[in-house]
């Protein structure tokens, strides 16, 4: 009956969705009630004649710049004429302080960049409190950017963003990369040469190589100061160990789930999972992987690149950021396993990235309508949604700025004011085309583009249709969010705890997989699954 249920409020939207864009046709697009007087016309800015202030709430990254002092948003103020007064959290701190707001009554008029949205928060405080409003009519009434761009890009937009009760409570990004490879590896190839090595194929060449750097002072400093390898335990893929291993079986994906020959796999409960942490461990064993990687940063990597004398043996990253040793590291390809496994990760659903919680707006929020016809100008052309995601130009002393064939290409020397996130926030509302993304491949620096072709064969198992991750996003019913919330943060906690103790010698994985694997069944790792698989088959139409 959920399904069904599900199905019709699908249906019965897409009929309110046609009779809403028969009723605006012709419409000026005013403001409803008595708010404030438009600017322009529809899809035009600015948007308001006289200046209004909203308040926005967003999550940062630690190295990223406050939106009240970004170049980006006083810009965007001056276009639209709408000031908006930033709530800018820390993400380490965003999830409690998001409660804490959204339990005391003292939230703002909306959640911008990947902040505050999830299928829990959706269904919670859209469709059980109403504190999130919906937006199904205001959109095709105030977003003909969204309406025109945006729907010919994901014409499947509208499914993802539709709740079971029928309602859309959140604005979407889709974008497009090349090959949804979240990283590569990279090892120093002048200590290769240098100590006589060939370059390593195999995981097991791989380990024999890491040895050498430890041990044969390859940066000739007569100083024991190599650091093999560095990572960061992460759950996400851009400098992580997840790839790696996709040497041993399946490389795990950001939630531990993989979808092979339509069957629902917990990756963390696979031969190939105990295998790869029995491999990491040897590595922390043997002082070959840096003992930092429970607690590395993003910048920290990034520096280790880059000292002098070189210390950094081999890296995870997604594309290679070293400035002062760029030419001595070469591209690693994925490594054969011992069983002949040679997989690499690719993320999301592959070409398309699509987030579908990027901008919901709250019952504080007076005239809704102007903050969705704010919204909709980030979908209003490719340069836009380029500009809000990634950086600022164009402008060949910013972020990017265009070639000589009127093509978007990133600035080699950009200034570190510049990096991304320093004067924007990189998860805004957006609709960046396929053919233009693709076009940016090449001018990402010639180490990414190369990977990104390297890499293919790696990914057979995805480009076949053997392998795929689990639809992300993808809307559940509220009982069963309510279900996978409680089981998914047990299990998913579990299972990276555990792997944590294995790689760094607190416990025995080979010694301990038995007893892990009970636990985990106690936990209910079955029914996690059983939802999972309900959830997917629906999601397929089966």
């Amino acid at each position: 009956m959920k399904t069904k249920r599900f199905v019709f409020c699908l249906a019965a939207f897409a009929a309110v969705l046609a009779l809403t864009l028969a009723a605006c046709k012709g419409k000026g697009g005013a403001v409803s009630g008595s708010g404030p007087e438009p600017g322009a016309p529809l899809g035009q800015t600015p948007i308001v004649k006289e200046k209004i202030t909203y308040t926005l709430a967003t999550s940062l990254a630690p190295n990223w710049g406050n939106p009240n002092e970004g170049e980006f948003w006083k810009k965007w103020e001056e276009e639209t004429n709408i000031h908006i007064n930033w709530i800018a959290i820390n993400n380490s701190e965003a999830g409690e302080k998001y409660s804490i707001m959204m339990s005391s009554g003292d939230y703002p008029d909306g959640f911008f960049g990947n902040f505050g949205g999830g299928t829990g928060n959706i269904l919670r405080y859209g469709v059980q409190q109403g504190i999130y409003i919906p937006l199904t009519k205001l959109i095709p009434e105030n977003m003909p950017h969204f309406m025109n761009r945006l729907l010919k890009l994901a014409p499947d937009a509208l499914n993802r963003q539709t709740a079971p009760n029928g309602e859309i409570y959140s604005l979407p990004s889709v974008y497009f990369n090349d090959s949804g490879i979240p990283n590569a590896a990279f090892i120093n190839k002048t200590w290769l040469d240098k100590l006589g090595l060939a370059m390593p194929t195999t995981t097991d060449q791989y380990i024999e190589a890491l040895r050498a750097f430890k041990t044969r002072d390859p940066n000739g400093n007569g100083i024991a100061d190599e650091i093999p390898l560095s990572l960061k335990f992460d759950d996400w893929g851009a400098y992580d160990h997840s790839a790696y291993f996709g040497s041993f079986g399946y490389p795990i994906s950001d939630n531990y789930l993989i979808v092979d020959k339509g069957n629902v796999i917990f990756i963390g409960a696979t031969d190939g999972f105990k295998a790869g942490a029995d491999f990491f461990s040897t590595l922390y064993r043997e002082g070959l992987l840096d003992r930092e990687i429970f607690t590395m940063t993003e910048p920290q990597i990034v520096a280790k690149e880059n000292l002098e004398p070189m210390t950094l043996g081999a890296f995870s990253s997604w594309a290679n950021y070293s400035k002062n040793h760029k030419d001595d590291y070469a591209l690693l390809m994925p490594l054969k396993g011992p069983n002949g496994d040679q997989n690499w990760k690719l993320s999301g659903s592959g070409a398309i990235g699509y987030g579908r919680d990027r901008f919901s707006i709250t019952n504080k929020a007076k005239n809704p309508e102007i903050l969705l016809r704010w919204a909709d100008q980030f979908y209003r052309d490719f340069e836009t949604g380029y500009t809000a995601m990634y950086g600022m130009g164009p402008d060949p002393n910013k972020y990017w700025n265009y070639d000589a064939n009127g093509n978007i290409k990133v600035n080699e020397n950009y200034p570190p004011e510049y990096e991304r996130g320093m004067q924007q926030i990189p998860f805004p509302p957006a609709a960046l085309d396929p053919e233009k993304m693709a076009a940016m491949a090449s001018g990402l620096g010639k180490d990414k583009a190369e990977y990104e072709q390297l890499y293919q064969p790696y990914l057979q198992k995805y480009t076949t249709g053997e392998w795929e991750n689990f639809p992300d996003p993808i809307f559940t019913t509220e009982e069963e969010n309510e279900e996978l919330s409680v089981l998914g943060t047990e299990i998913l906690g579990y299972t990276k705890n555990q792997l944590a103790r294995w790689i760094s010698g607190d416990g025995n994985v080979n010694a301990e997989w038995n007893a892990y694997l009970a636990e985990l069944e106690k936990i209910g790792l079955s029914r996690y699954l059983e939802l999972h698989q309900q959830i997917y088959n629906r999601f397929k139409g089966k």
